[in-house]
């Protein structure tokens, strides 16, 4: 057993965290045009051509994350042949039953 939890959940969540911090900016509205890193940094590059460094990049962009691979980081997907059925359950009192 376990939890799926919605996308829309995930993200309202990390909003209302990021409210309560000082030391971070919401850069919305921009697109990642380019990642690149050597031994010293890391450089984004937005689609404004502004640029950002820093000494770590977090590539959290999918499973398909074209992030990863602008840094040459290669990544292998395996189709397990699984079958997954979600949905959502409620224990029911066996005193009912009878």
């Amino acid at each position: 057993m376990g939890f799926l939890i919605s996308n829309y959940l995930i993200r309202k969540a990390i909003f209302e965290e990021f409210n309560t911090l000082q030391n971070v900016t919401l850069m919305d509205g921009h697109q990642v045009a380019n990642v690149s890193t050597d031994d010293e940094t890391a450089r984004v590059q937005l689609s404004d051509g502004k640029i950002l460094r820093a000494s770590l990049v977090v590539a959290a962009d999918t499973r398909f994350s074209a992030s990863r691979r602008q840094m040459g980081i290669s990544a292998d997907s395996h189709n397990f042949g699984r079958t997954a059925i979600v949905c959502k359950m409620e224990p029911v009192s066996y005193t009912h039953l009878t």
